[in-house]
C-alpha cells in the first residue's frame, strides 16, 4: 500500500507540474500577445498624434486664411459701396446736367424762334413797303 501510495503521489505531482508547465506557456503566449499589442498601440497612437498634429495646422492655416478672406471681402465691399455711391452721384449730375441743357436748349431756341419771327416780320414788311 505504500508503494502504491508513493506513485499514485508521484504520478499527481507530475500531472501537477505538467498543468503547471502548460499554464507557463500559457502564460508566456499571453505576455507575448499582450506585448505585440502594445507595440501595435504604440504605434497606432503615435499614427493618430501626428494626424491630430496635422489637423491642428490645417485647422490654424484655414483660420489664418479666413481671416484673411473676410478682410478682403470687406474691403471688397467698402469698395464696391464707393462705387456705387460715386455711380450714384455721377449719374445725379448728369441728370442735372441733362435737364440744365435741357433748359438752356429750350430758351437759345426759344431766342432763336423769336429771333427768326422778327427777321420774317421785317422782310414782310420791306415787301408790303411799309
Amino acid at each position: 500500500m505504500l508503494l502504491s501510495e508513493i506513485t499514485s503521489n508521484a504520478t499527481s505531482s507530475i500531472d501537477v507540474w505538467g498543468e503547471l508547465g502548460k499554464l507557463g506557456l500559457v502564460a508566456v503566449l499571453m505576455g507575448i500577445a499582450i506585448t505585440w499589442l502594445v507595440k501595435q498601440m504604440s504605434k497606432k497612437d503615435k499614427i493618430i498624434k501626428a494626424k491630430d498634429t496635422q489637423i491642428e495646422k490645417d485647422q490654424e492655416y484655414i483660420r489664418d486664411n479666413d481671416k484673411d478672406n473676410l478682410k478682403v471681402l470687406s474691403d471688397l465691399n467698402q469698395t464696391i459701396d464707393k462705387l456705387i455711391e460715386t455711380q450714384k452721384a455721377l449719374s445725379d449730375k448728369t441728370i442735372d446736367h441733362q435737364k440744365n441743357n435741357t433748359e438752356s436748349l429750350g430758351k437759345e431756341i426759344q431766342n432763336l424762334k423769336e429771333l427768326i419771327e422778327v427777321k420774317i416780320n421785317n422782310i414782310t414788311d420791306k415787301i408790303d413797303g411799309k
